[in-house]
């Protein structure tokens, strides 16, 4: 049940909307989600609450957050997603177009804010065991760059003791 009041140039929304089967996509990381549950709107605000999200494979994550708007313009958003359990972050392949792709599953939470066109993203997440990911640098010097990275032979692994329990 919700209410539409307010003039054409200038309308609202009030009540409790119960979504099925919603599908959303994150861009960036390919992954398409889907929820169903209640939303709840007020003038200026469209409140999610403790909505359980599910990745392609039916892993779960409960999505809390606030999406704000004048009259459905001028939208900011701020959502927080928590209990994530080997729950699909990113899902790339090369031809995405990147020099990183791969397929993520995080245990953890994650902070997604902004507007339109401005997204900011904070992940607090550990990789599941079954995460790959493919990260191509061209050369030596741009290598040295990534000094958070550890490089590793892939032909070593499981050869070498200190390698072989990674």
């Amino acid at each position: 049940k919700a209410q539409l009041y307010g003039t054409f140039k200038d309308v609202d929304l009030i009540g409790d909307i119960y979504v099925d089967d919603f599908k959303f996509k994150i861009k960036f990381t390919d992954v398409t989600y889907s929820a169903s549950d209640t939303i709840h709107i007020y003038p200026g605000l469209i409140d999610f609450k403790n909505i359980t999200i599910y990745d392609p494979n039916h892993n779960t994550a409960t999505l809390n957050g606030q999406l704000r708007h004048s009259y459905f313009r001028d939208a900011e958003f701020e959502f927080n997603i928590t209990n994530a359990s080997n729950f699909l972050c990113y899902n790339t392949t090369e031809k995405f177009g990147e020099n990183w792709y791969g397929h993520i599953n995080g245990n953890g939470f994650a902070r997604i804010n902004g507007k339109p066109g401005v997204v900011n993203l904070g992940v607090e997440m550990r990789t599941a065991s079954n995460s790959t990911f493919t990260f191509i640098i061209s050369d030596l010097v741009s290598a040295s760059e990534y000094n958070f990275l550890s490089f590793r032979d892939k032909n070593l692994i499981g050869k070498d003791p200190i390698l072989s329990s990674s």
